[in-house]
């Protein structure tokens, strides 16, 4: 999966790389025949198209909310086991791991967990703003899923 930081530079990365390839162009259009000019021209054009096709391809996947109830679904799941452990150890683990829970990564990436409140509550989530155009929260002082998009 590509990260928001590497996905944001190569999108910066288009414009100045588009101003360039049109300055080649037009630079070489004056320093050689019009067929090779063209020619040249149309190679840095097309080299120029390829990379928002690129960024396409590279593109994590959005939210598909036919996905949604699967993901609380799967979310719910480790809520339980989380309220497991408190229920048997007195708090709540440090970490997923800790806790003995094995989470698969989705295709929207990995569950996220972070303790909150001097480990008296905990948020666990999924997706990123950036990447997915979502986020799912579960706020164990609120109680419920929450949908960020």
């Amino acid at each position: 999966m590509v990260g928001p930081v590497l996905r944001l530079l190569l999108w910066l990365s288009l414009l100045p790389l588009g101003f360039m390839l049109l300055l080649c162009a037009l630079g070489l259009c004056f320093r050689h025949s019009r067929r090779r000019s063209l020619r040249i021209s149309g190679i840095l054009l097309a080299a120029f198209l390829c990379i928002p096709v690129i960024a396409l391809i590279l593109r994590p996947p959005q939210l598909d909310h036919d996905d949604l109830p699967i993901l609380k679904n799967e979310g719910n799941a480790i809520l339980q086991r989380l309220q497991a452990f408190r229920a048997a150890e007195g708090r709540y683990p440090a970490g997923l791991i800790a806790a003995g829970i094995d989470v698969s990564p989705t295709r929207y990436g990995p569950w996220r967990y972070h303790l909150r409140d001097n480990a008296r509550s905990f948020e666990l989530s999924l997706g990123h703003y950036l990447d997915n155009g979502f986020t799912l929260f579960w706020d164990s002082k609120a109680g419920y899923w929450y949908l960020d998009t």
